[in-house]
């Protein structure tokens, strides 16, 4: 039989080792969960950041259908659509474009339900509900008549007494004011030379870009029948609106004008080098 205190010196020696194995159990199972859970907390971190670093703030605008400018039907848009959405895509921004009639699309943005309208050129009275871009293009207009008509106008003063058509809810060069009581409005340009060739309007008012497009590829026979005349008039810039109502309009604003300054900057580059990708370091270039 063994002796009594040497069993109980080995228990209680057993007892301590056990004790000290289970508060190291202890401490090691809590080290492990703790560095578990930093690692958790960092990779979400992480997600985060790159998830905001990632994702694009959108942008939601109107146009119409204004072509060969802004054109929902034209593969890729028209020529202003693609400038208007690099601009914001070299912003930071994605862009969402929604085409109304003008009217409507104009009415959206004047009270602030989206973030902004172009195809656009600003005049006094829309300077109150909205700031508007730098300028992307310029606009030129022009006065059109009947070839079948004897008469041959040179000026605006010529047109007094003659109904002279105008679409809708578009904005005209200020001398066009003196003219108002005489202005026939349509829902589009084509409408106006239709009704010019019908003889229900004398003549029309359009940008040459646009009454040059419609010519060549509307298919309307009817362009064969107008002549442009010699009436000079102002040419108007145009851009992109931001609506007052909308509490992002300054922050819009500014974003898009840098984005255009880069795009004009990408274009000049692509000028210079055909076919070579700009880049950052290559803009220096230009200088």
């Amino acid at each position: 039989m063994p002796h009594p205190f040497y069993d109980n010196d080995v228990i209680s020696l057993n007892t301590h080792s056990l004790s000290v194995w289970q508060s190291h159990q202890r401490h090691h199972v809590l080290k492990r969960f703790m560095k578990r859970r930093f690692a958790c907390g960092l990779l979400l971190a992480c997600t985060a950041m790159y998830s905001s670093a990632t994702v694009q703030p959108v942008v939601n605008l109107v146009a119409s259908e204004y072509p060969p400018d802004t054109s929902e039907s034209m593969p890729g848009g028209g020529v202003m659509d693609r400038q208007v959405k690099r601009a914001f895509e070299l912003a930071g921004y994605k862009v969402n474009v929604t085409y109304y009639p003008w009217a409507r699309a104009y009415e959206l943005a004047k009270t602030g339900r989206v973030d902004g309208i172009y195809d656009f050129w600003m005049t006094p009275e829309r300077a109150a509900y909205f700031v508007g871009s730098k300028p992307v293009s310029d606009m030129h207009f022009a006065i059109y008549g009947r070839l079948s008509s004897k008469e041959r106008p040179r000026s605006l003063n010529d047109l007094r007494g003659k109904r002279i058509g105008i679409v809708n809810g578009y904005a005209y060069p200020q001398e066009m004011q003196p003219l108002k009581n005489q202005l026939d409005a349509s829902l589009a340009d084509t409408n106006n030379f239709q009704k010019l060739v019908m003889g229900r309007v004398d003549y029309v008012i359009s940008t040459i870009e646009t009454t040059n497009y419609l010519a060549g590829y509307s298919g309307q026979s009817f362009f064969d029948k107008v002549y442009q005349t010699d009436i000079t008039l102002s040419t108007l810039s145009r851009g992109v609106a931001f609506p007052k109502a909308n509490p992002k309009h300054l922050q819009l604003q500014k974003a898009f004008n840098e984005g255009l300054q880069k795009l004009k900057l990408e274009q000049k580059y692509k000028a210079k080098h055909p076919g070579k990708k700009p880049t950052l370091l290559s803009y220096r270039d230009l200088y």
